[in-house]
């Protein structure tokens, strides 16, 4: 298990880099066609290369927001809930979302599929780069749900205590 967690770690230190570089390659092409625009040079590739960025940049930033739960949740309704009734609404919750992601992840790759002779005209490549985005990361997401929901059950019977208090 130890080695499982070494090897998630560094899955994920990878996916923080690849989303900064991402970012500051978005930030690269945005400023120099603002710069072009300033100097009546055109880049016609700037929208559709950041749209690219952009894309890859929200999926993967998803997948962390997932891996280290840090996405928005409404915790209003959890704190009145008595604490016998929180394990399992938080089951159901991770049933739910490892639910809509696969479904997210199966129209995603139909719909990639589907388009993948159409090409991005400015850059010349084809529309899966973009479509890809998705498929990656949908999947990393669903991996990080699915890990987060053994890990809770491995709490859940081996009685840990913040389980029981619906942490």
């Amino acid at each position: 298990m130890h080695t499982f967690n070494r090897i998630m770690d560094q899955m994920v230190k990878g996916i923080s880099i690849i989303t900064r570089l991402l970012m500051i390659a978005m930030i690269v092409v945005v400023f120099s066609a603002a710069i072009g625009r300033t100097l009546n040079i055109s880049f016609l590739w700037s929208n559709d290369l950041s749209l690219l960025l952009f894309a890859w940049f929200c999926f993967l930033a998803i997948s962390l927001a997932s891996y280290r739960q840090t996405h928005p949740l409404v915790d209003l309704l959890i704190e009145r809930i008595p604490l016998w009734a929180k394990v399992p609404l938080k089951l159901v919750h991770f049933i739910l979302i490892i639910g809509f992601l696969s479904i997210m992840l199966v129209y995603t790759i139909k719909y990639a599929f589907a388009n993948r002779m159409t090409t991005i005209t400015t850059l010349k490549i084809s529309f899966l780069w973009v479509s890809t985005s998705g498929i990656v990361g949908l999947t990393l997401t669903t991996f990080f749900e699915v890990m987060h929901l053994i890990k809770y059950l491995i709490a859940l019977f081996t009685r840990d205590n913040s389980v029981k208090q619906g942490a």
